[in-house]
Order: C-alpha cells, then sequence, then structure tokens
C-alpha cells in the first residue's frame, strides 16, 4: 500500500490532535507582567552572571510564596528589559502579586531586590522598574 494511502485517513485525527492541544495549554491565554532591572554600581557584571526575575503570590503571610512565572537571563547587561509569562487562570482578585529578581555568579547572590514591587491584582500594575541592591559577600 502506498504511504499516501495509508496516511490520508489519519490526517483529520492528526488536525484533531493538534487542535487540542492548543485547547489543553490555554489557547494561547498566557499573559506577561514585565519590566526593566538595573544597579546603581558602575560595574560589569562578570562572566557567567544570571538575572532571575520570579512573579510571586504572597498572599499568605504564615506561607511560602508561590511562583507563578519566573525568566531567566545569562550574561546580562544592564539596564535589563525582562518579561515573565504566567497564566491569568491562577491570578485571583483578592491576592498579592510581587516581582523579585536577583543577579547570581555560581549560586553566589551579588544582587538583590530588596522591596517589594506590587504588579496585578488591585494595582492593576504590568511593568515594574527593578533597582537591586549588591549583596556584600559573606566573611569566612
Amino acid at each position: 500500500m502506498p504511504l499516501k494511502t495509508f496516511l490520508r485517513p489519519l490526517l483529520p485525527l492528526l488536525g484533531a490532535a493538534w487542535l487540542l492541544s492548543g485547547c489543553a495549554s490555554g489557547g494561547g491565554s498566557n499573559a506577561s507582567v514585565g519590566g526593566t532591572a538595573t544597579y546603581r554600581e558602575r560595574m560589569m557584571l562578570p562572566p557567567g552572571a544570571v538575572f532571575e526575575a520570579r512573579l510571586l503570590d504572597v498572599s499568605l503571610a504564615d506561607a511560602p510564596s508561590v511562583t507563578l512565572g519566573s525568566t531567566r537571563v545569562v550574561d546580562p547587561r544592564v539596564p535589563l528589559s525582562f518579561s515573565i509569562a504566567y497564566d491569568p487562570a491562577r491570578i485571583q482578585a483578592r491576592h498579592r502579586y510581587i516581582v523579585s529578581a536577583s543577579i547570581r555568579l555560581n549560586e553566589q547572590l551579588l544582587f538583590i531586590t530588596d522591596t517589594a514591587h506590587p504588579v496585578l491584582g488591585d494595582s492593576g500594575v504590568q511593568q515594574v522598574e527593578l533597582l537591586l541592591k549588591r549583596v556584600e559577600p559573606a566573611r569566612p
């Protein structure tokens, strides 16, 4: 039997599977928050440094925050523009959400945000400007 004849009955099934896969992933319903990140120090980051920004649900005072999305950039240059994709179905009207960021080198923390940057929720903010603070290395 020629391959063309064999594949013809499978085409409708493949098309249906493709359409259903789009529905299962939310059909393109992902949203994002973003912004820029920088620091005041006049220095270049060492090669291999990694910037990470996370969208966090910080609603519960007695529980750890929940990460709803994150982004990583290897060898970042500041000011850095970033975008964090998240699933809008996970956003709840009365919850509090923030963006937090850090820069690390080989798991050693170099810079971090030290203030909360609210997004979504009541504020409706979707873009933030992050000023990261330098972290002094621990003394032995």
